[in-house]
């Protein structure tokens, strides 16, 4: 198993998770447990790398991983299929929350 535990944060964190190619990230987290922008881009490119989020204040520990998820929708109308599309569209991503 390769983990990785840097020092590093934005494009010097890519470069190393590009490099390395762990199978596990440990971050430090600020309060609340968000993910900096440089490590939900990790993820991105390496779905099946699992990240350990830790809060500077080391009283909650968080894990990120990207599940693949299939939801049955069984038969469609047109109508129910472009509503099925909508619905899919207006998902957030970690992408879209605007971590720094």
């Amino acid at each position: 198993m390769v983990a990785l535990a840097l020092v590093v944060s934005g494009a010097g964190l890519l470069e190393h998770v590009r490099r390395q190619k762990p199978e596990v990230m440990i971050v430090g987290l600020k309060r609340g447990g968000e993910l900096p922008r440089a490590c939900v881009q990790a993820l991105a490119e390496r779905p099946h790398m699992r990240l350990l989020g830790i809060e500077d204040h080391a009283a909650c520990t968080h894990l990120y991983e990207l599940q693949p998820v299939r939801t049955e929708l069984g038969e469609l109308s047109l109508n129910e299929l472009v509503d099925a599309i909508r619905q899919a569209t207006r998902r957030t991503s970690l992408l879209d929350t605007g971590a720094a």
